[in-house]
């Protein structure tokens, strides 16, 4: 459903699989420090942004969020 981002990780549903791929990305491999989300517009590219910056990934990242 389009409409704003996704800010309540109780209604934040769908993208696990993502997160998921960032995190093992991020965790296991040595040097990557960083990475680009993109994707069609309205696609919940912000509310995966989000569920990082809310702790999702844990407590071993430290995300920094920019809204350009």
């Amino acid at each position: 459903v389009a409409g704003m981002p996704v800010r309540d990780a109780e209604k934040f549903f769908g993208r696990e699989d993502v997160l998921d791929e960032i995190g093992n990305t991020l965790g296991k491999r040595p040097g990557v420090k960083s990475f680009v989300i993109y994707g069609a517009r309205r696609s919940g590219k912000t509310s995966i942004l989000l569920r990082i910056k809310s702790g999702r990934l844990g407590s071993g990242f430290l995300p920094v969020y920019v809204d350009m």
